[in-house]
């Protein structure tokens, strides 16, 4: 016994953008990819600097150590994140569009 393929979303009838609507999407996906990167970078350089001057204790620099540790940990779960983020972007598996026999 066969069975039907299940419809996908790309098997409806769909509005199709013009090519000035979809290079304003490309424009704003892509300023909005390098914003949340100079982002990251600019949080992990921050990180860092605090680090170090924590760590030398230049100018009588002095926190908490407990501070300390969330700052870290709130770096390395950001760039943990971002990079789940692109990667699942980039090596995402496609869907099934029928089951398995």
């Amino acid at each position: 016994m066969k069975t039907q393929p299940v419809s996908s979303i790309h098997d409806q009838k769909m509005p199709r953008k013009n090519e000035k609507q979809l290079m304003h999407d490309l424009k704003m996906e892509k300023y909005l990819a390098f914003f949340a990167c100079a982002l990251l970078g600019l949080s992990c350089l921050t990180a860092l600097a605090l680090f170090c001057l924590q760590g030398f204790h230049a100018w009588g620099f002095r926190l908490e150590t407990s501070l300390m540790h969330w700052i870290g940990a709130v770096t390395v779960g950001t760039v943990a994140a971002q990079a789940a983020t692109v990667f699942n972007a980039f090596f995402r598996v496609p869907e099934r569009t029928s089951p398995r026999e």
